[in-house]
């Protein structure tokens, strides 16, 4: 299929396909990924209260033997 002699009359029919993709993309994809972007930053800030919670603070740090001696 070649522009010239196949499409040469089908413009306004791929303007409007190629609008289309983009409107999908601009609106399902893109609210999607923004969706996507709030739950990971909420998971992040909920993995560091945790790693904050059990982590060994001043004195109550915990002395670890070697794994090989």
């Amino acid at each position: 299929m070649s522009w010239g002699t196949e499409l040469w009359d089908k413009y306004s029919e791929l303007t409007h396909h190629a609008q289309n993709g983009i409107d999908f993309l601009e609106y399902s994809v893109a609210s999607f990924v923004k969706e996507r972007g709030k739950v990971e930053a909420e998971y992040a800030k909920q993995l560091r209260a945790l790693v904050k919670k059990y982590s060994p603070k001043g004195e109550q740090q915990v002395r670890r033997k070697p794994l090989i001696s």
